[in-house]
């Protein structure tokens, strides 16, 4: 056995930094984030609430509506021009399916591995390599989003590759040629990334700033023609799509909690501000500790400013116009649409592992293996469990394909608001059309038109009286003859809700069977409506899955 004293351990600590910096070391970890993201895309889950919306918004509009971005519904949030169009493209040559619609977030997910991997290999050193690539190999959001029909992987790949196109960047080798290349690829990735913009803002100012400090004039030139394809693209894409992002009052209030209060030096405005950056680093991007990959991120922001300025530049200035969109409100910051910043902050928190690791001196650099671990343990977790218990967050279309397989025509039909989406979608393959209400002459617009009445409850239990209660209404479907969702129609008559109390009977076209579908519904609301119904008459059949169930009612009145 080798004596203890005569043991080489820089020499040992080098070996393994050049064995985990190995490049067949980076192809095992790039075979396995392939095979997570291949495995999560191929077993083709339900589509969810958010999916749901997303697909009726490219399969039951036409072209032109999808281009001038008619909703179907006042609810249904815009997504990218080019995303939306892509997955058109899919649908028309290859049907209407999961599979189909999620192929080119799936294919972003794919590439993702491959560009952060080149990005990796130009900035970081061999040791920060393999754990930032470990990183984003494992990470759980990414690999959901991979196999989720939203363009949040695009946005994910459209970071990598702005970043690794322009920085670092000799300025001496800048051509009209390649000025105009940076400026078509930037002007595109607006148009399906709307993240682009804080990236691209990033790199002209990290760009343009050492040009003019240095008096290089010469150079500012080809950089005018990049930075002008780039205005003239965000001039024309806010004109046809951010104005009325802007202004969209819906969309702001699902993410009003992701805005940042005003004024911006209130007490709460620094209050919101940690607990945003604490919920950031644990998700998406994947820590089990705030704290500590915060002051790892620090460390790492030192790292790479020794090395290259504008590429740390792009990275905090990316960071920081995300948040400053976010203080004047036309940005939400956290969750799934901060994503596309989650490579460029595992690239810091990779070199701040390794920098923080050099102060070690024998005998101590055993442990350098431990912040290594704290920081990919969470990420090798979530990994597992997600690919262990499976992605899947509610089972819409076993509920709808359920409901179609069991209900008979005429019966009714009752749904809560957040299931009409995943009902409006599922219900063409299905064929749920055929066995709802006879349709009926509506009025709207001054136009008549032929619809389906379905009964509406509104998703969350109100208690502003002295009892609570739930708000019931009548909608009108509009299909077309193919079976596709067309048109959401109400009026004062038809639309107007009314509180349902525990024992209030509801008005039913056909009460002896009564179809009552919910999706995404408040746990406390389903319950008392089932309590109620039940109360009322009689369970006939059920269907429960997760977190979307159907239930048929025999809701006949009883005779005294």
């Amino acid at each position: 056995m080798m004596p203890v004293s005569i043991l080489n351990t820089p020499q040992i600590t080098n070996k393994a930094v050049d064995f985990l910096g190995a490049r067949f070391f980076a192809r095992c970890f790039i075979a396995v984030g392939l095979i997570l993201r291949a495995a999560h895309y191929l077993g083709n889950r339900s589509f969810w609430l958010d999916e749901t919306v997303t697909a009726v918004l490219v399969v039951n509009r036409s072209w032109m509506e999808i281009l001038r971005h008619i909703p179907l519904a006042d609810n249904s949030a815009q997504q990218p021009y080019l995303f939306m169009l892509l997955e058109k493209i899919m649908v028309s040559w290859f049907g209407n399916h999961e599979l189909v619609l999620r192929f080119w977030p799936f294919c972003a997910g794919l590439a993702g591995v491959f560009a952060f991997d080149a990005l990796i290999r130009k900035i970081c050193v061999p040791a920060a390599r393999t754990l930032a690539l470990a990183l984003f190999v494992f990470s759980s959001s990414l690999i959901y989003y991979a196999g989720e029909l939203k363009p949040y992987s695009i946005d994910v790949l459209a970071t990598i590759l702005l970043v690794l196109m322009a920085v670092p960047f000799p300025p001496q080798s800048l051509t009209w040629g390649r000025a105009a290349r940076m400026g078509a690829a930037g002007a595109v990735s607006l148009w399906i990334s709307n993240p682009s913009v804080f990236i691209l803002a990033a790199i002209a100012l990290c760009q343009g700033v050492p040009v003019v400090t240095a008096r290089q004039y010469r150079l500012l030139k080809y950089w005018a023609l990049t930075w002008l394809l780039w205005a003239a693209s965000f001039g024309v894409l806010y004109w046809v799509s951010f104005s009325g992002m802007a202004s969209d009052a819906v969309l702001f209030n699902m993410w009003k909690n992701s805005f940042m209060p005003q004024p911006l030096w209130s007490v709460a405005s620094l209050r919101w501000l940690k607990e945003a950056l604490t919920a950031f680093f644990m998700d998406p991007v994947g820590q089990g500790s705030a704290g500590v990959a915060a002051l790892v991120f620090a460390a790492g922001a030192v790292a790479l400013a020794r090395k290259d300025m504008k590429f740390l530049g792009a990275l905090l200035l990316s960071f920081f116009f995300t948040l400053l969109a976010t203080a004047l409100h036309v940005y939400p910051f956290g969750g799934r649409l901060s994503l596309f910043l989650v490579p460029l902050i595992l690239i810091i928190l990779a070199e701040g592992v390794v920098f923080l690791n050099s102060f070690l001196k024998p005998p101590f650099r055993v442990f350098a293996v431990v912040l290594p671990a704290m920081m990919l343990f969470p990420s090798l977790w979530q990994a597992g469990l997600s690919v262990w218990g499976g992605f899947n967050r509610q089972s819409n279309r076993e509920a709808v394909a359920f409901l179609s397989g069991e209900a008979r025509s005429g019966d009714t039909l009752v749904l809560n608001s957040e299931a009409q989406f995943p009902f409006w979608y599922y219900s063409q393959r299905f064929g749920c059309e055929r066995f709802m209400a006879p349709a009926i002459p509506v009025l709207a617009g001054g136009e008549r038109k032929q619809g389906y009445v379905v009964g509406q409850f509104l998703d969350h239990l109100l208690t502003d009286l002295p009892q609570p209660y739930a708000l019931f209404r009548y909608m009108v479907y509009v299909f077309n003859t193919e079976g596709f969702f067309r048109e959401l129609l109400s009026n004062d008559t038809i639309g107007q809700p009314r509180p349902v109390f525990m024992n209030t009977p509801l008005d039913l076209p056909n009460p002896q069977r009564a179809w009552f579908f919910f999706s995404s519904m408040n746990p406390v609301a389903q319950d008392f409506l089932l309590f109620s119904l039940d109360r009322q008459g009689k369970r006939l059949t059920a269907y429960e899955g997760k977190g979307a169930a159907v239930y048929l009612y025999d809701l006949t009145p009883r005779t005294p």
